[in-house]
C-alpha cells in the first residue's frame, strides 16, 4: 500500500506533458510577456478613461491604486449608496457598494467600479444624474445655473 500512495503522490506533482510543453513554448517565445504588456496598456487606458468619465459624473476617484481592474470612487456627501445600488439595478446597471469589499464594512461611501465599464455611457449618465446633482448641491451651485 505505501508504494501505491507514493506513486499517487508523485503522479499529481506535475501536469500533463502537453500542458507543460505548451506552457514552456508560451513563456520561451515571449508571447505571454507581450500579451501581458498589451493587456496592461489597455487596462491603463481604460482606467484613465473611466476616471475621467466618473469625475465628470460627480464621483471622486481615489488615486491610491494606479493598477488593477477596479476603481474606488467616493460618493458625494448625501448620496445613500445602498439606495443608489438598488436604483441602478432597476435600470439594468450593477453597482458594487464598497462596504461589500471591506472587512470592517466602513466603506459605504465608496463604489467599486470595474475599469472596463467605468466610462460606459449608461453608467456615467446614471451617476451624473444621481451623484452630479448631489455634488453640485454640496458645492453650492447647480447645473441649471451654468
Amino acid at each position: 500500500m505505501p508504494r501505491l500512495i507514493d506513486s499517487k503522490i508523485l503522479s499529481v506533482l506535475s501536469g500533463s506533458a502537453l500542458d507543460e510543453f505548451v506552457l514552456r513554448e508560451l513563456l520561451a517565445s515571449g508571447k505571454y510577456r507581450k500579451h501581458t504588456e498589451r493587456l496592461r496598456d489597455r487596462l491603463g487606458k481604460a482606467r484613465a478613461a473611466a476616471a475621467a468619465a466618473l469625475g465628470r459624473a460627480g464621483m471622486a476617484v481615489e488615486q491610491s491604486a494606479t493598477d488593477g481592474i477596479f476603481l474606488w470612487s467616493r460618493l458625494p456627501a448625501g448620496v445613500d449608496s445602498e439606495r443608489l445600488c438598488v436604483d441602478a439595478r432597476l435600470e439594468g446597471i450593477l453597482l458594487a457598494n464598497g462596504s461589500m469589499f471591506s472587512i470592517s464594512g466602513q466603506s459605504a461611501e465608496y463604489l467599486r467600479i470595474n475599469a472596463a465599464y467605468g466610462s460606459d455611457p449608461a453608467l456615467t449618465q446614471f451617476l451624473g444624474t444621481r451623484c452630479g446633482a448631489a455634488g453640485a448641491k454640496v458645492a453650492g451651485w447647480s447645473r441649471t445655473s451654468l
